[in-house]
């Protein structure tokens, strides 16, 4: 039973690191979409052309000729 418990202990500390990992991306994700947004209001007519540019690329990469 004391391999069963270690084993078991392991697995606990694995999905906390997990948990904290997650946590730790999602935060990142917020930073990220806040300073995407702050340029954004900065400079709306690049952020409009980098999208169009984007969409562009997108739509030269998946059509079918």
């Amino acid at each position: 039973m004391g391999a069963q418990w270690k084993t078991k202990g392991k697995a606990e500390a694995a999905a906390a690191k997990g948990r904290a990992l997650a946590e730790d991306a999602g935060d990142k994700a917020v930073e990220y979409k806040e300073a995407v947004a702050d340029k954004v209001r900065e400079h709306p007519m690049a952020a409009i052309g980098i999208a169009l540019a984007a969409g562009f690329v997108l739509a030269s990469l998946t059509s079918r000729k």
